[in-house]
């Protein structure tokens, strides 16, 4: 029987505006260069789960040197893990886990509000809040799915 090779990278190719493809962090924004830091404020939607949640442990956390590091998602899952994590990174980083729905508008206000209180203005924002249903074109899309698709873009707004 054939087998079918296909790119593993069929899909980022497919849906990228850009010339470059990267499916990981390329070396110009790597955090492990100490210039880049500014030791500043690191907030993570979409931390619970998913992607958020692999940038969240292998990605981002081990590297991190920040002041603070808000991780927002719908369940405050795996606060003492994360904290660990950070702990062996950089001791000194603050870690706070926020339970609330990009969807909800007074909830992501009031999660802004928290973090501004505690730590200060937000310098950096990783939004991965969202759902990713189906990879049809947008005109051809169910129209749930399209405002799903809002939701998860501009939940940073707020």
């Amino acid at each position: 029987m054939a087998t079918i090779d296909i790119d593993p990278h069929l899909i980022v190719k497919a849906n990228a505006f850009t010339t470059k493809t990267y499916r990981d962090i390329y070396p110009s924004i790597d955090l492990s260069h100490s210039e880049l830091s500014q030791d500043g404020k690191v907030v993570i939607t979409g931390a619970s789960r998913g992607l958020g949640r692999l940038v969240r442990i292998r990605c981002f956390l081990p590297r991190a040197n920040a002041a603070a590091i808000v991780l927002i998602g719908r369940s405050a899952a795996d606060p003492v893990e994360t904290e660990k994590l950070v702990k062996e990174s950089n001791s000194n980083t603050k870690v706070l886990s926020i339970a609330v729905d990009a969807t909800n508008e007074v909830g992501v206000k009031t999660a802004l509000q928290e973090i501004v209180a505690r730590f200060g203005v937000p310098h950096v924002l990783i939004n991965n809040a969202g759902t990713l249903a189906s990879l049809n074109r947008i005109q051809h899309s169910a129209l749930n799915s399209r405002w799903q698709t809002q939701v998860g873009f501009s939940s940073a707004r707020y």
